[in-house]
């Protein structure tokens, strides 16, 4: 791989980063939010699902950043 595709993918894990680092802020913000609902709200289960589904998108970002990682190294 040549110098300037390795460039466009270190760029493009940056912004993998930093969109991971927004998703993470807007899932402590979720979970903040459901601290202050009752159980039985239906919403706190809702909150819970997109909590989780978020979570999990974040996972999918971090095995890309890994995964784009390696093909740079």
């Amino acid at each position: 791989m040549n110098k300037e595709r390795r460039k466009k993918l270190t760029e493009i894990i940056n912004d993998l980063n930093t969109s991971k680092e927004s998703l993470e802020e807007v899932i402590c913000e979720e979970d903040e939010s459901r601290e202050n609902m009752a159980v039985q709200n239906e919403n706190y289960e809702k909150s819970e699902e997109y909590s989780s589904q978020m979570e999990d998108a974040s996972s999918s970002i971090e095995d890309a950043i890994n995964a784009l990682e390696e093909v740079i190294q």
